[in-house]
């Protein structure tokens, strides 16, 4: 690829909120790497704050050095410091993102209730979006699992996930909400006899399904809804719940699926 055709390609943004963002940052430069990307390493520092900032010149310095060593030299990986609100910040870069990644630490590993940039960012942003546990570590097998509500059927997130589990030759697993519906129909059109394929029903809570599911996946994929007034967030309740604590990397769609209230495993 010549420099030129680099520089027209969208990049993928990874948000690095402190030195230790290791998972965040080589999942990013994974994505770089296996798309032919460039990767943007971005810190949003506050205004007026001159040492945190300093420590985010630092922490992006550590980020490009990981990145590197995972996504290869031929791979440009530009760091970038900004200044303002995080969520403010990191939607202005996701704006001509072709994926954005976001680190986030699980319960259990904050000092403090932290604030959930990464579901007010999902909210907002219409980039494709990578929510990745600070405690995740890739697998050696691999299992791409999406929700589908019959009731409620997203295409967006379904094809989302063949075309996922197709490029990382895994297993696609569909967690299903009461009955199949067209789902057989419905794959069929989006290639998925390409991928080896599981289909499981799930009862009760979709957000304990999916948890569920996602703890043996590698990527779980949730759809998000265009917003209409007057709900502007592009997140549903099933979305918003499974990113307080994301048990695996979650892939968020591009906003398009309709939004029904009352919707179950499929719905956003």
């Amino acid at each position: 690829m010549t420099a030129q055709g680099e520089a027209t390609l969208a990049p993928v943004v990874a948000g690095v909120d402190r030195a230790t963002c290791a998972a965040g940052v080589e999942y990013a430069a994974t994505e770089a790497r296996r798309t032919g990307r460039p990767l943007d390493l971005v810190h949003v520092a506050p205004v007026g704050n001159g040492w945190l900032a300093l420590i985010g010149q630092d922490a992006l310095r550590l980020a490009r050095s990981r990145a590197v060593v995972q996504a290869g030299e031929r791979v440009p990986v530009r760091t970038v410091l900004q200044r303002g609100d995080v969520v403010e910040e990191l939607a202005r870069s996701a704006a001509a993102a072709a994926l954005v990644i976001v680190e986030q630490l699980p319960p259990h590993q904050q000092r403090r209730r932290s604030r959930a940039v990464a579901a007010e960012l999902a909210a907002r942003v219409d980039a494709p979006m990578v929510a990745v546990p600070a405690d995740w570590v890739a697998r050696s097998g691999s299992i791409v699992t999406v929700g589908f509500d019959p009731l409620a059927p997203d295409d967006v997130a379904l094809a989302a996930a063949v075309r996922e589990a197709r490029l990382r030759r895994a297993t696609l697993r569909v967690v299903v909400s009461g009955a199949r519906g067209d789902l057989d129909d419905r794959l069929d059109g989006l290639g998925a006899d390409a991928c080896e394929l599981a289909v499981e029903g799930a009862t009760g809570d979709p957000v304990a399904a999916l948890r569920r599911a996602a703890r043996t996946s590698s990527l779980l994929v949730v759809g998000r809804h265009a917003p209409t007034p007057p709900r502007p967030s592009r997140l549903g309740a099933v979305s918003w719940s499974v990113l307080q604590d994301p048990p695996c990397p979650v892939l968020l769609t591009p906003p398009g699926h309709v939004h029904h209230l009352g919707g179950s495993a499929g719905a956003a």
